[in-house]
């Protein structure tokens, strides 16, 4: 599925824009086959890119670069951000966690396939990481709309948290991704960057995207349902089901190649694109519905074929003084309950981007 054409190569652009619209075999059935002919080129984990770059490759190949490997994350000695445990509290740095759960996993890996395939290729999102992709998707936005002055990108960025009346990772990134623009350039903008679809049926424009927002997608069940409640939430007959995507900060191969699959009740298919700024490494032992990935975080642990393929603490024979690791299940600070979530800050920045998105409503 990875190629090496020029990247200028209008040929190649021109059947990456074909395939997005063939992602999935319709004669398939329940049973969607993989039968994409989308291909993607990312840069190496190291590589740099400039703002024009970084907008063309997630349009083109809808994810930037890859990962660090787990190997080489856990070397990595300037990863020092605190990283507390859920159930015991402990406070490790990333680095010092990263290494916890490496030795872990390789004492246990003897005769289990889970912790193999977690050593060769868990795709994990550091703080650096997460820093990067926000900054990139806030640059990739901007872009976006200074490339083509009609588009409108409304933002969804609480779908899956106002499922659940708490904040989840949807929220605290779209709130990570915003305080990299600008009040300045918002303005310039005039309004054509909208956070959420309140406004969306008085709109300006029938040239418009709908992005909604995690840090992953695992099964994709929150991202389903996720769309279900905006087509509700938009409620009109002139919604564009194919406007909608999936911006994050990983994906797998196979998300980012094939996109997500979505049926409606009266038969019609819409395949649902991802754009990704990481792409995870493939993991043929990951679980199905996991779309081949081992992906977790040191904001928040993904519990669905991450820590359920960790060894367990109740099933394992744990010597005296080896501790469980933190990153198996970590405290994640910003679930709280959605009305009392934001900071002073967050607070602050939010009403200066309702200020100036409210002159255009």
């Amino acid at each position: 599925m990875y190629d090496r054409p020029d990247y200028d190569d209008q040929e190649r652009i021109s059947a990456q824009k074909e395939a997005e619209s063939t992602y999935f075999d319709k004669d398939a059935g329940k049973n969607w086959q993989r039968t994409s002919a989308y291909r993607v080129r990312p840069l190496g984990a190291r590589a740099t890119v400039s703002p024009r770059q970084l907008w063309h490759r997630m349009e083109v190949d809808h994810v930037i670069k890859k990962l660090p490997t787990f190997r080489t994350m856990r070397k990595d000695e300037t990863r020092r951000n605190k990283i507390s445990g859920a159930d015991d509290k402990r406070t490790l740095t990333e680095h010092e966690a990263l290494n916890e759960l490496y030795e872990y996993l390789r004492e246990r890996a003897d005769g289990r396939v889970d912790a193999v395939s977690l050593l060769d290729n868990l795709s994990f999102i550091g703080k650096h990481e997460y820093i990067e992709a926000s900054q990139g998707l806030a640059q990739y936005w901007v872009r976006l709309l200074d490339y083509d002055p009609t588009l409108m990108l409304y933002v969804v960025g609480d779908a899956v948290s106002a499922e659940n009346s708490i904040v989840k990772s949807d929220v605290h990134l779209t709130n990570k991704i915003f305080s990299y623009i600008d009040d300045e350039t918002l303005d310039r903008l005039d309004g054509r960057l909208r956070i959420g679809t309140e406004t969306f049926n008085d709109r300006t424009s029938d040239n418009y995207r709908v992005a909604l927002v995690d840090d992953w997608i695992i099964s994709g069940e929150q991202m389903s349902s996720a769309r279900h409640r905006v087509r509700r939430c938009v409620g009109t007959t002139q919604f564009r089901q194919t406007a909608v995507e999936i911006h994050s900060i990983v994906a797998s191969p196979e998300r980012i190649i094939t996109g997500m699959e979505h049926v409606y009740k009266n038969g019609e298919f819409a395949p649902v694109p991802v754009r990704a700024y990481y792409m995870a490494h493939a993991a043929d032992r990951a679980i199905a519905s996991s779309c081949g990935a081992h992906i977790t975080g040191a904001h928040s642990t993904v519990d669905y074929d991450f820590s359920n393929a960790i060894p367990p603490r109740e099933f394992t024979e744990i010597e005296d003084g080896v501790e469980f690791p933190v990153l198996a299940d970590v405290d994640t600070p910003y679930k709280k309950k959605l009305s009392g979530y934001l900071s002073r800050y967050d607070r602050k920045r939010f009403k200066h981007i309702k200020r100036v998105l409210d002159r255009y409503t």
